[in-house]
């Protein structure tokens, strides 16, 4: 994930937090609210009770990596955050890619990328 897709602020953390819907998985936790602008940006929040900090940061890669892997397929125009819960220490990657598209599936800002039609092929 490219900075510029990552929300940094706290006052965005916030507005997300306070303003937006909550999805829930064993997982993750998922909040999301309309951007300011056309494009996704996605946070993630792990606890300090989750862990040392080399263990809070691992969980942050993976989760990120999840996201990039499928990040084409968000519907643009959303702030999203993703809260680590405990059950993740243990989850297989399997297990988080599942997590990540099952909630952003439930929050409907998951759309399948469209094959171009045979004119868009063409010019």
């Amino acid at each position: 994930m490219q900075r510029s897709q990552r929300l940094r602020s706290p006052r965005d953390f916030r507005r997300v937090r306070e303003g937006g819907r909550t999805w829930s998985h064993p997982l993750l936790v998922l909040s999301v609210a309309p951007a300011r602008a056309n494009r996704v940006r996605c946070g993630i929040v792990v606890r300090k009770a989750l862990g040392t900090a080399v263990e809070r940061n691992r969980y942050k890669r993976r989760v990120r990596e999840a996201i990039r892997l499928i990040y084409d397929q968000i519907r643009p125009g959303w702030d999203v955050i993703f809260i680590v819960r405990a059950g993740f220490r243990t989850a297989a990657w399997e297990q988080i890619q599942q997590a990540v598209s099952r909630l952003l599936q439930q929050a409907q800002l998951w759309h399948d990328r469209e094959q171009p039609s045979q004119e868009d092929r063409h010019g």
